[in-house]
């Protein structure tokens, strides 16, 4: 527990001085809205982080602001960005996705457990459709249904990279597990337990293609 915004602000500042920290976790450090908006603005001017976990604290539309920012920022090479449990709504998703969209640099991206709905779906597949990096995706738990599924999988008929997609504990339904047969690039797929049993058939059939990428399929 970080207990004093002042504690931030330091640790924000020693950043500044320093090019060998790489790796940040604040898992559960139960920062408040302006102590998550403190050091996305001091990561805009910090190279060396590859690693950011903010995982179970309450991001402020500010604070992911910044954190899109710090995404688009040319002089930020972050790697692995870990936002699960963070409250993250469809507003929250859009912006996010505004730097996903221009970022070159991020290869995992871990979103579970936000209520990003099938709006941050939509969203989020719009980014994949320009994002050239981006290879692993958890999204479970995100209160996504058919729709944001079936948008979304557009994207995975352009996108060249995403390579592992998490998806359990959404109700895509059949529409949604339909729609992923579009993919063009994912190797692995987890759509958790599901009773829809239309869409796993027509997924158990891409992995009988031989063209299909394709080599891993998680119902479980």
């Amino acid at each position: 527990r970080v207990h004093d915004i002042s504690h931030i602000r330091r640790l924000a500042s020693a950043l500044q001085g320093n090019d060998i920290v790489s790796e940040l976790n604040l898992f559960h450090a139960i920062l408040s809205s302006e102590e998550c908006g403190i050091l996305p603005a001091s990561l805009l001017h910090y190279k060396p982080l590859r690693k950011l976990n903010y995982e179970h604290n309450d991001v402020s539309l500010q604070g992911i602001q910044l954190l899109s920012d710090a995404l688009i920022s040319t002089g930020v090479m972050m790697q692995e960005l870990t936002l699960t449990k963070c409250d993250i709504g469809p507003e929250a998703m859009a912006i996010l996705a505004k730097g996903l969209h221009s970022n070159s640099t991020l290869y995992q991206f871990f979103l579970d457990f936000n209520p990003i709905g099938d709006r941050g779906m939509a969203e989020l597949g719009q980014a994949l459709h320009h994002n050239k990096t981006l290879e692993t995706l958890r999204l479970e738990g995100n209160s996504i249904f058919g729709d944001g599924m079936t948008a979304f999988c557009k994207a995975l008929r352009i996108n060249k990279t995403l390579e592992s997609l998490s998806l359990g504990g959404n109700s895509i339904g059949d529409n949604g597990l339909i729609a992923l047969c579009s993919n063009k690039t994912l190797r692995y797929l987890s759509v958790g337990n599901t009773e829809h049993d239309t869409g796993i058939c027509a997924l158990m059939k891409t992995l009988q293609e031989s063209n299909d990428p394709l080599r891993c399929l998680s119902v479980s």
